[in-house]
């Protein structure tokens, strides 16, 4: 689960320097609803007698009684002197649970499924037993745990708020007694929210703390100020001095998060306006993951010769910035992976105004386009000065040499090199000073660390090839360097002898029979299409020699992706010679009578492996390519279960940088295939990723993904229906005998069913598929190394417990 801070601060400086901001960090909660009506809210008194309603004075929502969502627990009402303390009527009842160990709120929304939803349960103890005794007692959110209730004293209201999305229209909500009390609630709350907000990888996000800095009121704002119903704490410090305006902040018009006006309007600046400004807060588990959003807004008209500029850091590392608010109206910076440590802090700092002045902050290149410059030679070695460097384009360039060692030592470098330099070693640059020809090579290091890392191994294995037992452990273009001989294109009589005359099959698909083969004394197999779609279909060879010659042999390469040794084209004679792959495709590990199961952890890492190398195809190609095949028998495994994704025989191209859909002729496998896209025509990446959705289902069940019995429907069905019993068991594969993580394995079904939402923009991107998978793996390895399932363990990866006495402190000035 992933936690985050809110609060909003303001900061001021003098005559033209001035600097303003609102800072807040709130879990990963989303905002949006429906308008200013109570359309799919539910909002539960609980306790109060069955059929009773009322309307809230201060939000005008409705209450209703809990009787109809629970078949158990006691009504019970605290005592007088607590509920004179409490305006809100909610916390004067409440349903205890004196029976059993579980006991369930079922709450049905006919659109829960797939969407995102605040569920917020309340709890105030208020000696209602006369035992003055505060139980402790814990929260679950179906088979996950939530959080652990520990009220401090009989008068203390807690509030606890989650997002989740369900995977089907029913959320049950459960309270469980742990032995030291009897378990009680005094209301519970389910509000919509918007799909495209707060946009992080996690299907379920828990409250850390979200706060009003500034407030004018000293009172909570939520519902009908703030649409999603969150609550709004005010929170203001000693010394600073309040900044309010009588404006309304349109922030509902101008971002997806949605703050409120009325928490927007109101600031505060410290005593001394030129500080910065730190703000931080010990996390009592270290390991606990936080998304902070801060929302800035310019409260006061400024002059023509005045500005407010700052950046933000995070741990001492550039957070965000410049950053520059536009009057009466919301900027938001927001995490965009997740935070943890010992400590987090963030600091904002002013720039230099326009006027003048030095900048606080160094000047940082963080781009830097060279393409088309006529560069010729080497790689200049100044550009190593560059340290914040994040893209650096040399295409349509004339470069030649090594790729320089330094390229490597670039932290945060995402590089582009594109049909320019001879990469090779010293050595072998030495021997080879004369001969000007170069390798054209597409490198694309996105910013997931995985591509990055497979980048500075490939430097690294070049310079090191003396080494090459080793080298050729790690990068497979460099274990299959030897094999790219006549400019990678083969004969048929060359196929011939490479296969021995076609003499071994080892698989066979809908485009043609794959052979084993030798070249050079290494393994590679050849895959050579069908005779009647090479005779019958010229715009198929025509894509197939264009694309799989040009776009794949020449700019694809990932340690992920099926490395392609060459191609044969003559007459009717077409095919691809690629790596051989010693353990052959998932598709016959998953199936029932494979001698050797799988372990969960080896799912995983194949999962991710496959996941990787789809991941390049849409983020690390110029321009994206669509695989379109995405199936188990397209994953092939080598010796060591490592997964390589195969077979780009119906694979598409984007038109453009953007992902723009494409309309194509459907092409796909049974069971494999994007519903949306199936109806539509219209492709885009989210097709691959419903694909891998699928295939992650199976790799989780060893379910066939389509029989067409009315007992077996098609797993995406069966896994659906199964998840309403909430026994994970009873969805994983039975041969693994219940040796695996549960709380793992929930997560890879959770991200399994994202995958596989009918509709395309509410699935996430590959990108976050291979973070959530790394999370998975996580928790297995952690459970096989520690002996216990992460499950079980207080401080679960997703879902967070997190204690209420975590210190936070306040803004200060430095």
């Amino acid at each position: 689960m992933i936690v985050s801070l809110h609060e909003k601060l303001e900061l001021e400086a003098k005559m033209w320097k001035h600097f303003h901001f609102a800072y807040f960090g709130v879990l990963a909660l989303i905002v949006f609803v429906h308008a200013q009506d109570q359309s799919g809210f539910i909002s539960l008194d609980c306790g109060i007698s069955e059929d009773s309603n009322y309307t809230d004075q201060k939000t005008g929502l409705n209450y209703i009684s809990d009787e109809s969502f629970i078949d158990s627990g006691v009504s019970r009402i605290v005592l007088p002197e607590y509920r004179a303390s409490f305006v809100d009527k909610q916390v004067w009842n409440l349903r205890s649970f004196p029976d059993g160990l579980k006991n369930c709120y079922t709450l049905k929304s006919a659109q829960a499924k797939g969407n995102k939803y605040l569920i917020r349960a309340t709890f105030l103890y208020g000696n209602y037993d006369q035992n003055g005794t505060v139980p402790i007692f814990d929260l679950y959110l179906g088979g996950n745990k939530w959080d652990t209730v520990k009220l401090i004293n009989e008068s203390m209201i807690q509030y606890m708020e989650i997002v989740h999305i369900p995977y089907s229209n029913y959320i049950f909500v459960c309270l469980v007694n742990t032995g030291y009390g009897t378990p009680f609630i005094s209301a519970l709350e389910l509000r919509p929210l918007g799909n495209s907000t707060y946009r992080t990888p996690y299907a379920s996000l828990l409250l850390y703390k979200r706060m009003d800095i500034g407030s004018a009121t000293n009172t909570t704002i939520r519902y009908k100020d703030d649409l999603c119903d969150r609550i709004w704490w005010p929170y203001s410090f000693i010394g600073w001095k309040l900044l309010t305006t009588s404006l309304i902040v349109d922030a509902n018009a101008h971002t997806i998060f949605y703050p409120p006006s009325s928490v927007m309007e109101t600031a505060m600046t410290p005593a001394n306006s030129s500080d910065p400004i730190e703000f931080y807060w010990t996390p009592d588990n270290p390991n606990s993951k936080f998304y902070v959003y801060m929302y800035f807004a310019e409260v006061e008209e400024l002059q023509p010769n005045q500005t407010r500029e700052f950046n933000i850091s995070q741990n001492d590392e550039f957070f965000t910035g410049p950053i520059s608010p536009t009057y009466l109206y919301t900027t938001i910076a927001y995490s965009q992976s997740p935070v943890s440590g010992d400590k987090i802090q963030y600091t904002i700092r002013r720039t230099a105004s326009y006027s003048g002045g030095e900048s606080s902050d160094p000047l940082r290149i963080i781009s830097l386009d060279l393409s088309s410059s006529g560069l010729t030679g080497e790689i200049d070695p100044s550009l190593s000065g560059l340290k914040t460097i994040k893209t650096l384009n040399l295409s349509n360039n004339n470069l030649t040499g090594q790729v320089p060692d330094f390229l490597s030592e670039l932290q945060f470098l995402q590089v582009l090199v594109d049909d320019n330099l001879k990469v090779c070693s010293t050595d072998s640059c030495t021997k080879k000073k004369k001969n000007n020809s170069a390798i054209p090579i597409a490198v694309s290091v996105v910013a997931a660390f995985g591509l990055l890392t497979t980048f500075i191994l490939l430097i690294w294995c070049l310079k090191k090839r003396k080494k090459a037992d080793k080298a050729n452990k790690a990068n497979p273009l460099t274990r299959l360097g030897s094999l790219e001989p006549k400019n990678r294109q083969f004969s048929f009589s060359e196929i011939l002898t490479i296969t021995n005359n076609f003499e071994r099959v080892i698989g066979k698909g809908g485009f043609g029979t794959v052979y084993h083969g030798y070249l050079n004394d290494t393994q590679v197999a050849v895959k050579m299409l069908s005779p009647t779609l090479a005779q019958g279909n010229k715009e198929f060879q025509a894509d197939v020699v264009v694309f799989l010659v040009v776009k794949l042999l020449l700019r694809v390469h990932h340690r992920n992706l099926t490395s392609l040794v060459g191609y044969c084209n003559e007459g009717t004679h077409m095919g691809v010679v690629y790596e051989y792959m010693a353990n052959g495709n998932l598709g016959k590990h998953l199936a029932d009578k494979s001698a050797y199961v799988l372990t969960w952890e080896e799912r995983l890492r194949i999962a991710i492996d496959a996941a990787q190398g789809l991941e390049y195809l849409h983020n690390g190609c110029k321009p994206p390519i669509i695989h379109r095949d995405v199936k188990p028998s397209n994953i092939l495994l080598n010796e060591r279960f490592q997964a390589n994704l195969a077979d780009f025989g119906l694979s598409r191209v984007f038109p453009s940088e953007d992902g723009s859909r494409v309309s194509t002729v459907v092409a796909g496998s049974p069971g494999y295939l994007d519903p949306e896209y199936y109806v539509s025509n219209w492709l885009n990446e989210k097709s691959d990723v419903y694909s891998f959705g699928v295939v992650l289902l199976e790799i989780v069940t060893s379910r066939s993904v389509l029989v067409q019995t009315n007992e077996r429907p098609h797993i995406v069905q069966w896994v659906s229906s199964m998840l309403q019993n909430g026994e994970i068991k009873d969805i994983v594969d039975p041969r693994l005998q219940g040796d695996f993580s549960s709380n793992s394995a929930w997560k890879a079904l959770e991200i399994a069913m994202a995958c596989v939402l009918p509709t395309s923009a509410r699935r996430p991107t590959m990108i976050n598929v291979v973070m959530d998978l790394k999370e998975c793996l996580i928790l297995e390895v952690a459970r096989r190394r520690g002996g216990y399932d992460a499950a079980e363990s207080k401080d679960s990866n997703e879902l967070i417990s997190m204690n209420v006495n975590t210190e936070i402190s306040s803004p200060f000035a430095r």
